[in-house]
């Protein structure tokens, strides 16, 4: 994993840009890999490689933000996928004294990939990769000190919600999926499924 970026503060703004690899940590699977029983070969291990650009205003009392980022994932024996993410915000110092801040803000994060990976069989990356998520967040924060002894408290209250895309057991490896279909067909009284179905899930966040 590496990383190469560039920082730029002219005034109150702040302009960040950079290019990273890094390992994706959502699972063993997609972080170190594991080997397959059927095939006898190793799958997994996948990587996040692209670019992020972050623009930010900090003011005395109000600031805003807004970052984008593309991205290729690739693995061993794991089909590449694509990613687009995208976040901005706003936030207000409710309360600014020497010794106590309070601050509120308004965050809203989206992302989404090309392909849905986030399954465990031979093919997929074992990371969770939605087509659409969307989220919208109230985060507080409070820090100040007393004397010696300084405190932090976070919170946070949202909704989000996302939308997977269905997928075969086993993308990019053809002959394992028409054996899979030519078997489940020709035993319809076992009813194995050939592939994910889709999702879509919503709800509060905190």
């Amino acid at each position: 994993s590496g990383s190469l970026g560039m920082n730029l503060s002219p005034g109150n703004w702040r302009i960040a840009t950079g290019i990273l690899r890094r390992p994706v940590m959502d699972s063993q699977l997609s972080y170190a890999g594991k080997p397959d029983a059927n095939t006898g070969k190793n799958w997994g291990g996948v990587s996040r490689t692209g670019g992020k650009l972050n623009v930010g205003y900090d003011g005395d009392r109000v600031g805003a933000y807004t970052s984008v980022g593309f991205f290729t994932l690739d693995g061993h024996n794991v089909d590449t996928n694509r990613e687009v993410d995208f976040g901005a915000g706003v936030y207000s110092r409710l309360v600014r004294e020497p010794d106590t801040k309070v601050t509120i803000g308004l965050s809203f994060t989206g992302f989404g990939y090309e392909k849905n990976l986030s399954n465990f069989s031979f093919g997929q990356g074992g990371y969770f990769s939605p087509k659409l998520y969307t989220s919208v967040t109230v985060p507080v924060e409070w820090t100040g000190y007393m004397g010696s002894f300084t405190y932090q408290v976070k919170a946070s209250l949202g909704y989000a919600a996302f939308r997977t895309d269905g997928n075969v057991y086993y993308p990019g490896f053809q002959i394992l999926q028409d054996n899979l279909v030519t078997f489940a067909a020709a035993n319809p009284t076992l009813n194995l499924a050939t592939g994910y179905p889709s999702k879509n899930s919503s709800g509060v966040s905190y």
